[in-house]
């Protein structure tokens, strides 16, 4: 009887051994599941108005623009003779799709045409930049980037700034053709969601501009999220 327990025992050992490296664990995973939803930055042109519309009498100041939400007014003097006009027309980029128009973007370029101008004729057109996205936008920068006369075209890189003429020589021949005017319109400014800025360009006809010439320009206003630096 002795015997057998010596022998069982050293077994037993043995056994607890084994199950005492032996164990079993739980697990249980958390999920966090999250969602980011951005909003739209999206102005457009939305109205303009020009200070010389056919059969009005030329325009010989830039003049003052206001707008009431509805209606344009344009204040400044005239000369007694009706010789050049200026127009303006919205251009939604959506008729255009090889430049790039979105399908939401509305008018998102403005053409002006001075018709039979001559120095010292001042025409001026006014705007609306409306917020029509679903965070308040900023204006980073205006900048005047290309020039041409007769179809010859040249790159530029010249701010805008309100209240301030900047000249342009667009053959280099150390005569000015025309100049640009802001008053309204300024690095800085944000538009709320659903609101407007009122914009407005003058241009003043040059004695260094030549008979029977097209000039162009085009000027890039580059807008951002109101935040933007």
């Amino acid at each position: 009887m002795e015997s057998k327990i010596m022998v069982f025992f050293p077994i037993l050992l043995i056994a607890l051994s084994v199950v005492g490296f032996s164990y079993a664990y739980w697990t249980e995973t958390l999920t966090i599941y999250g969602q980011v939803l951005t909003g739209e930055l999206d102005v457009q042109f939305s109205a303009q108005a020009t200070n010389d519309p056919d059969g009005e009498k030329d325009p010989k100041e830039c003049g003052t623009w206001t707008y009431d939400g509805q209606q344009f007014t344009w204040s400044g003097d005239r000369y007694d003779f009706d010789v050049a006009n200026i127009t303006c027309e919205l251009v939604d980029e959506d008729d255009n799709p090889s430049e790039g128009g979105s399908t939401n973007d509305g008018n998102e370029k403005i053409t002006i045409n001075v018709e039979n101008g001559y120095p010292s004729y001042y025409g001026s057109v006014a705007f609306t930049i409306d917020n029509i996205g679903s965070i308040p936008a900023k204006i980073l920068s205006i900048k005047l980037v290309e020039v041409s006369k007769d179809s010859t075209t040249k790159s530029v890189n010249v701010d805008l700034t309100a209240c301030q003429w900047v000249q342009v020589d667009v053959d280099d021949d150390e005569k000015n053709d025309f100049e640009l005017h802001l008053s309204n319109l300024a690095v800085g400014q944000t538009i709320d969601v659903g609101g407007w800025l009122l914009g407005d360009l003058c241009i003043h006809i040059l004695d260094g501009a030549e008979e029977n010439t097209s000039y162009d320009f085009t000027i890039e206003i580059v807008v951002g999220q109101f935040n933007a630096p």
